[in-house]
């Protein structure tokens, strides 16, 4: 083989290492919510896009809200609370 083709072929290999870790897996514990827009804003009172209100529903998620009928306490973001 010649120098050339060996040089290409190193360059070749390192340049695919280098895309392998680019490509990475987000964590577990990281959330990642696609939209197919943009947010104009994440003022609650100014909101009137949807993708605006979208964000802004994922950002202030209650940890609880109570049940329309049984009236207790139901949780959403909380796993469990002590009083």
């Amino acid at each position: 083989m010649s120098k050339k083709t060996i040089l290409r072929m190193v360059f070749s290999l390192l340049f695919v290492l280098v895309l392998a870790t680019v490509c990475t897996a987000a964590p577990m514990e990281t959330f990642t919510l696609g939209l197919p827009g943009d947010a104009k804003g994440l003022d609650p009172q100014k909101a009137l896009d949807t993708m605006s209100f979208a964000v802004i529903k994922h950002i202030n998620e209650p940890l609880v809200t109570v049940d329309g009928k049984t009236k207790e306490l139901v949780p959403i973001l909380a796993e469990r609370w002590e009083i």
